[in-house]
């Protein structure tokens, strides 16, 4: 039997650029009680990674200014790439997040207790995806 085109369950999503669908928004609310997150699922369509999962989340009410300022920045960072309006933000809806398809960069989050994973680091509309982003290296058949 050939196992060598089968993927590892569980390994680590590889550093790149892929197109997502949003499949899951929710509010959460932090262990230590004292605040809030978006907790956003996307469901990778590029790359031989179709189906897989990977989440973002972003802080919405904390008691650290600082984690609500990068939280809401990267879920406007988000939005945008996805085709929201700046206009439109004025009166933005997490639900208005289900379904939509965009682009992101992922890195790999280094964590000796709990095992290295895969994070969202940055998000690209999908109109502006160069050849580059549009292919990963393993992806070429020679």
């Amino acid at each position: 039997m050939d196992l060598s085109t089968y993927e590892t369950p569980n390994a680590v999503l590889p550093p790149g650029t892929y197109t997502g669908v949003i499949t899951g928004v929710e509010t959460k609310t932090t262990t230590a009680g004292n605040g809030e997150y978006l907790k956003v699922e996307f469901t990778i369509a590029s790359h031989g990674f179709t189906g897989r999962k990977i989440w973002s989340n972003f802080s919405t009410k904390n008691p650290n200014p600082k984690a609500v300022e990068i939280g809401m920045g990267q879920l406007k960072e988000m939005a945008l790439a996805i085709g929201f309006s700046p206009e439109s933000l004025k009166t933005f809806e997490f639900t208005q997040l289900a379904n939509k398809e965009v682009a992101f960069k992922t890195k790999i989050k280094v964590d000796p207790t709990w095992g290295d994973k895969a994070e969202v680091s940055s998000y690209i509309a999908i109109s502006k995806l160069t050849p580059a982003q549009s292919i990963k290296t393993q992806d070429i058949p020679f």
